[in-house]
């Protein structure tokens, strides 16, 4: 049964579809009730669906469509929807269903669509009695229907008085009101109606066409790809993996990649996988840097390389620091300081010709375990007591301290910071320092741990800060008063009324809150409290009403009035100005109306004075702050660091000076003035490395300090290199091989002549000194290598070929290189490359000098205007064009080039002096808003009638001259002077907010078809084309390049071609290429013909290399001038001063290094520098003192 009647489906289709076939082919012209259904506009539309290609070059002009009728036909503009129609399902063919009556409509493939009417389809249909008007359905029609204009356009004028097909004709900028208000399509060339562009997207247009929405639109060149606005459609020698390809133009659809792990000999490979772009294919080697072929260890070992070196080998080798030791991968070598008795020492680490002499009790050295020179310890006999010995003896009352001969012991109350005191006797083993954190009341704090001069402010109830347990800032707590609540019964935090509004509670229950609470008897009225409720006699505009007592949707209507919300009587603006109403508002009437947000400023007015606009305004009693509006103005006591201040509440232009450690004072926990404590320089003590005190060097001597060490105090101290010798306060010590010092008969430092062993040469056989290997590298001449230009080693050329350097390049190694202009060829050595016009079909052209990387080729359907095309696709050999810009009459032109489809003839637009009827005017030529007024029809400013919005007879009002005395003002609510808005623009008034759309406004807008041209206000556009003689669309210069015919090749277009050996150069047209012999500083040279890709150019002293024996970059050496060093006597490197400051130098002395030098006469002080403040620690007697630093205001002097 099911089978059955499949087949009478097929036969009935198969017989439907040959009788529309026959018809359509008899009837070429004929308009079938599918194709004219919602037909808006005249446009040619396909007979057949896969000719709606062809059909579309001639959507606009019936002519051409109608030459072609047996695949188009042309829809009159005012052909009527139909009621009824058959409409094909999904994936159906549309001709199928071309049914004009509801029993032919096959329903398996198709949908009879019933009867249904659109109040906005632009047709009288269904029940309406007008125009999308009437009927049960749409709006009532009103009495007279009007062509009104779009809000986008400016000439309100230009649809008044039109009919409705000519008001259809202009959709773009008018619209047909049949009292529905505007109606919004989805082609009236405006983007209205949420579309996302212009009659597309949205929730009511079809979707706009993109690059990623699988469809071929827009004018791409296949689906989502090509075009003008998508990106380019992948092809395999577009130089891009995409698309299908697994690689760059390779895999996928085009050729299999080429890789060097495929196990194919392919490319450029000449073996498999190794060679060309691949690994070079090479047999093992004793020198590839690869444990490969018998080699036991990289390089080395098997029958065929060096044995590898071992660490018993006798040679020094293997990065070992001597023969057979050190190194990463030998034992150490032996050493004078390695904690093991070897070589020929007597004792560990000492004695033999190697090691210095072993230690003894007799040397003039503390060594051992000797106590002081030569005593104590194991091993000597026991030292004498002294006052340093660390030993409790003598009569000492405390080790080294007190008795008839040492000092007296340092206590907790000496006045002396010692012992292991953090602080003037107090910390370490005394009493601990007082701090804020002790939970003591004392170093003149206001209460425990706060306040004073060293501590926080103490915390209040009125600090600002929420602490000492406050359960908010300044309240709760156990010190502070509650803090207030929105349930406490009382009226405060800012409340609107008791326990209400205010930001932190409920708002108040108020008579316009929109609730219905209190004792109201209606939302926000009656009761005792709020006002009666509104009615509509109760005198008061209320409700919905526009006026006292009426209109809105409970009253009647109301007259009008001035405040009716209407601009009716003889009113400015809406409810105001006039005869009858108040003058309306403006930014200086002393009122807070319009937009405003405060009384004339705000809104479309001045900005309002702010607390953060920089101006004292406000009642502020500063800029932006203090006044009833703002914060609080800064002092320098409010507890925080602000005004300038350098700490809090202190310092800055406006407070007192903050405490420093150079204010004479001791303050901030100093323990003596100006230093010690947490914040100053120490106090200066015998080891601070600095000499001051009484000291006669650093840290020693004087009466404080131990004595200074000399040249014979049996110590090897100072800069001795010996006990009591060398260095440059002591005589000479006898020299020896590992002085450091060239002496006796040594030929280089500690080595050659009759004592010391051989002196390290670069031709030695060993690699000693700084050789980067054996006698060659470092300071020894370089080592030959793959890149010193010289032609060493087994280099078939230079730095190329042989078992160690690459493959010498050759014109069939696949790889750009010589002076190749690409891969393989060009240049001087290999055959010239592929052109674009060298007539033969080579590269990847897939015909002769075009495709691949040239040109594309020739053809009608390839998007390009190319060949002898007149325009993209058609002309020439192609079918033919027709243009607005071919000279002659044709298509649907009214005029040559003009009317129809391309831009409007002069005489299409009417003016005032066309000698017809139109636009507005109320006369031929003369009458309505553009032209001259006709004869006396018009009220003018001279024709002594008070008449107009004149305010005296001919003068006042928006259009006549001032009154009187009355000038121009930029609030009269008038345009005049040189506003270019009412009230607004101009050299005289404010600028106005909203520009008003011009045609040289540099934008798209108004009606415009393009930025400043076309519509109906602006001068039609010229479409810019391939042969207008200026540079537009996408040309690379004029009249060619891009969608144009190529340029003619240049030697500056970045194109290689015209026989180019190189992009832009070379060949019988271009200047010669650059080489790296031609005497020119050009290509990456970094000097003439030498440098970058051309051979290294010869060191120099300016060339930013250390290069030539130099010291250090460009300086030194036997060629350069010396180096600067910091002791130099020159200001250079990045000293500040002579020989100091800077990266590489000692700091420069000054007045705040806490060290003793220039000329100070103490730290930091006197000399150069400010003068010293007098101490009891200063080394000096000054101040009331008896002796030095004792006495007077200082401590007793000693008996």
């Amino acid at each position: 049964m099911s089978l059955s009647f499949n087949k009478l489906i097929i036969v009935v289709l198969s017989t439907f579809l040959l009788f529309n076939l026959i018809e359509a082919a008899s009837v070429p012209t004929s308009t079938s009730a599918h194709a004219q259904r919602e037909r808006r506009a005249a446009s040619c539309e396909p007979i057949y669906p896969d000719n709606t290609y062809w059909c579309d070059f001639y959507k606009t002009n019936e002519g051409l469509c109608n030459i072609f009728s047996a695949l188009c036909e042309w829809q009159d503009s005012d052909a009527v929807a139909p009621t009824e129609y058959c409409e094909p399902k999904a994936g159906v063919p549309t001709h199928v269903c071309t049914a004009d009556s509801k029993e032919l409509c096959f329903k398996i493939f198709c949908n009879w669509i019933e009867p249904a009417t659109a109040c906005d389809d632009g047709v009288q249909n269904g029940e309406e009695t007008g125009v999308d008007c009437g009927g049960s359905a749409c709006n009532a029609c009103p009495d007279n229907p009007l062509c009104k204009r779009r809000e986008n356009l400016e000439t309100s004028h230009f649809c008044d008085g039109l009919d409705y097909d000519f008001c259809m004709e202009k959709i773009q900028f008018c619209y047909w009101d049949t009292g529905s208000g505007l109606v919004e399509t989805c082609e009236d060339t405006i983007q209205n109606q949420d579309e996302e562009e212009v009659d597309c997207g949205g929730p009511n247009c079809d979707a706009c066409p993109t690059c990623t929405d699988g469809i071929m639109n827009q004018d791409e060149a296949e689906m989502d790809c090509g075009g003008e606005t998508c990106p380019a459609c992948p092809t395999c020698s577009d130089g891009l993996q995409n698309g299908e390809e697994t690689g760059e133009d390779c895999g996928g659809p085009c050729s299999p990649c080429v890789s060097c792990d495929d196990a194919i000999q392919n490319g450029d490979e000449t073996g498999i996988d190794c060679g060309g772009d691949c690994a070079p294919c090479v047999l093992p080697t004793c020198d590839d840097g690869e444990q490969n072929g018998e080699e036991t260890d990289v390089d080395c070992g098997g029958s065929t390389c060096d044995a590898c070196p071992t660490c018993g080998d006798g040679i020094q080798n293997q990065e070992e620091t001597d023969i057979d030791c050190g190194g990463p991968n030998c034992a150490a070598c032996p050493t004078c300081d390695d904690g093991i008795q070897n070589q020929d020492e007597t004792d560990v680490d000492c004695g033999g010709a190697t090691c210095d002499d072993c230690p003894t009790c007799n040397d003039g050295i503390m060594n051992q375990d000797e106590t002081d020179v030569d005593c104590g310890g194991a091993t000597c006999g026991a030292c004498p007591p002294t006052c340093n010995d660390g030993v409790l003896n003598q009569d000492e009352t405390d080790v080294d301290c007190g008795g008839s001969t040492c000092d007296a012991c340092p206590t907790c109350s000496d006045g002396v910071m010692n012992q292991d005191e953090t602080e003037v006797d107090c910390g370490g083993s005394c009493a601990a320092c007082p701090t804020c954190d002790d939970g003591t009341q004392n170093q003149g704090e206001t209460a425990i741990d706060c306040g004073g001069p060293n501590c926080a402010a103490c915390p209040t109830c009125s600090d600002g800060i929420m602490n000492q347990g406050e359960t908010a800032i300044d309240c709760g707590g156990p010190n502070c008063a509650a803090c207030p609540t929105c349930g406490d019964g009382i009226q405060n935090q800012g409340e609107t009324d008791v326990d209400c509004g205010g930001p932190n509670c409920a708002a108040c229950p108020t008579c316009d809150d929109g609730i219905q609470n209190q004792d109201e008897t209606d939302v926000d009225c009656g009761g005792a409290t709020c006002d009666d409720c509104p009615t509509c006699d109760d005198g008061i505009k209320n409700q919905d009403e526009t006026d006292v007592d009426c209109g809105g949707a409970t009253c009647g209507a109301c007259p009008p009035t001035c405040n009716d919300g209407v601009l009716n009587q003889d009113e400015t603006d809406v409810d105001c100005g006039g005869s009858t109403c108040d003058a309306c508002p403006t930014c200086s009437d002393g009122v807070m109306n319009q937009d405003e947000t405060e009384v004339d400023c705000g809104g479309s007015c001045a900005a309002c004075p702010t607390c953060d606009d920089g101006t004292q305004n406000q009642g502020e009693t500063a800029i932006d702050c203090g006044g009833p509006n703002c914060a609080a103005c800064p002092t320098c006591s409010d507890g925080i660091m602000n005004q300038g201040e350098t700490a809090i509440d202190c310092g800055g232009p406006n407070c007192a000076a903050c405490p420093t450690c150079g204010d004479g004072i001791q303050n901030q926990g100093e323990t003596d003035v100006d230093c010690g404590g947490p914040n100053c320089a120490a106090c200066p003590t015998c080891d601070d490395g600095i000499q001051n005190q009484d000291e006669t060097d650093v840290d020693c001597g004087g009466a404080t300090c131990d004595d200074c060490p000399t040249c014979d105090d049996g110590i090897k101290n100072q800069d001795e290199t010996d006990v009591d010798c060398g260095g440059a306060t002591c005589g000479a010590c006898p020299p020896t091989c590992n002085d450091g010092v060239l002496n006796q008969d040594e030929t280089d430092v500690d080595c050659g002549g009759s004592t010391c062993d051989a002196c390290p040469t670069c031709s030695d056989g060993v690699m000693n000194q700084d050789e980067t290997e054996v006698d060659c590298g470092g300071s020894c001449a370089a080592c030959p290598t793959c890149g010193d230009g010289i032609l060493n080693q087994d280099e078939t050329d230079i730095d190329c070929g042989g078992l160690i350097c690459d493959a010498c390049p050759t014109c069939s190694d696949g790889i750009k290189n010589q002076d190749e202009a690409e891969i393989d060829c060009g240049g001087v050595i290999c055959d010239a490359c592929p052109t674009c016009t060298d007539g033969v079909q080579n590269g990847d052209e897939t015909e002769v000098d075009c495709g691949g990387r040239c040109s594309p080729c020739f053809s009608c359907t390839d998007g390009v205007q190319n060949g002898d095309e007149t325009d993209v696709d058609c002309g020439g050999s192609c079918k033919p064009c027709f243009s607005c810009y071919d000279g002659v009459q044709n298509g649907d032109e009214t005029e040559i080039d003009c009317g129809g489809m391309c831009a409007p003839c002069h005489v299409d637009y009417p003016t005032c002096d066309d000698g017809v009827l139109n636009q507005d005017e109320t006369e031929v030529d003369c009458g309505g808003m553009v032209c001259a007024p006709c004869h006396v029809d018009y009220p003018t400013c001279d024709d002594g009638v008070l008449n107009q919005d004149e305010t005296e007879v001919d003068c006042g009002g928006m259009l006549c001259a001032p009154c009187h005395g009355d000038y121009p003002t930029c609030d009269d609510g008038l345009m005049n002077q040189d506003e270019t808005s009412i009230d607004c623009g101009g050299t005289v008034c404010a600028p106005c907010q909203v520009d008003y759309p011009t045609c040289d406004d540099g934008i798209m807008n108004q009606d415009e078809t393009e930025i400043d041209c076309g519509g109906v206000i602006c001068a039609p556009c010229i479409l810019p084309t391939c042969y207008d003689g200026v540079l537009n669309q996408d040309e690379t210069d004029v009249d060619c390049g891009g969608t144009c015919d190529a340029c003619a090749p240049t030697c500056s277009d970045g194109i290689l071609n015209q026989e180019e050996t190189a992009m832009d150069c070379g060949g019988p047209n271009c200047a010669d290429c650059p080489t790296c012999d031609d005497g020119v500083l050009n290509q990456d040279e970094t000097d003439v013909d030498c440098g970058g890709t051309c051979d290294a150019c010869a060191p120099t002293c300016s060339d930013g290399i250390l290069n030539q024996e130099e010291t250090a970059m460009d300086c030194g050496g036997p060629n350069c001038a010396d180096c600067p060093t910091c002791d130099d006597g020159v200001l250079n490197q990045d000293e500040t001063g002579v020989d100091c400051g800077g990266l590489n130098c000692a700091a420069c002395p000054t007045c705040n290094d806490g060290v003793l030098n220039q000329d100070e006469t103490g730290v930091d002080c006197g000399g150069t520098c400010d003068a010293c403040v007098p101490t009891c620690t200063d080394g000096i007697m000054n101040q009331d003192e008896t002796g030095v630093d004792c006495g007077g205001t200082c401590d007793v002097c000693p008996p």
